[in-house]
């Protein structure tokens, strides 16, 4: 009966600890692609003219924000495949990078609703 209950202590214990860094960066990883996903259809719906002309400015800017979201989570998404270690740094560029997006998104919002009230 007390292995029993050992044995049960150790697994609460281990259950408790499931949540390591690399469990928290791996999901970190996962919400920040998933975010990335929901911003490019928008983005791309703005550059391909959709919403009535881009802002060449915010075309360029969208462009540029979607390629750097890219190159820092095509990385990630490979490690976190391989279940290959994952840096805190890394996934913090990405996250920057997806806000620099997110960022010319809402300035193509804003031109596309000032060009409507004209």
């Amino acid at each position: 009966m007390k292995k029993k209950i050992a044995v049960f202590g150790l697994l609460l214990g281990l259950a408790a600890c499931g949540e390591t860094t690399q469990a928290k960066l791996t999901t970190a990883v996962y919400d920040t692609d998933a975010s990335y996903k929901v911003l490019a259809t928008p983005a791309a719906d703005y550059v391909t003219g959709k919403f009535g002309t881009p802002n060449a400015t915010v075309k360029a800017d969208i462009k540029t924000a979607s390629a750097a979201a890219i190159a820092a989570l095509e990385p990630l998404n490979t490690a976190v495949e391989n279940s290959a270690t994952i840096s805190s740094s890394d996934v913090a560029t990405a996250q920057s990078d997806l806000a620099a997006l997110q960022k010319a998104i809402s300035a193509a919002l804003s031109s596309v609703a000032a060009s409507k009230e004209q």
